[in-house]
């Protein structure tokens, strides 16, 4: 399982955090993680790593990875994301907005 956390502005925005876990549906080669929230992160070929309400729908991406995360498409990123609470406005930067892994043994305090 893995979390996005942050102690900055998109803690309050995203209402974070949000604890994804790892399905069995596939998309372009890579698996969809379903969030605690009901949200999707899931891998586009030409976005990177991306989270959303509706796998392979680019227009209403909330969250994606930036341009130096793109050179490991395999793995999920740390960071850095950049995010938007609407489509209509730019993307944002949060230095903490972060993706932590959670032990498969064990409990991790986010506080």
């Amino acid at each position: 399982d893995i979390v996005f956390i942050s102690t900055g502005i998109a803690n309050k925005e995203l209402d974070l955090p949000v604890k994804f876990k790892e399905t069995l549906e596939m998309y372009e080669d890579f698996p969809v993680w379903k969030g605690s929230d009901g949200s999707l992160l899931f891998r586009m070929n030409d976005l990177g790593w991306v989270f959303g309400p509706t796998v392979g729908d680019e227009e209403n991406i909330i969250m994606k990875t930036n341009e130096t995360a793109k050179l490991v498409p395999s793995s999920i990123p740390i960071g850095p994301w950049l995010y938007r609470v609407k489509k209509s406005i730019a993307w944002q930067k949060d230095p903490s907005l972060m993706k932590i892994v959670i032990p498969t043994a064990g409990k991790i305090n986010l506080s």
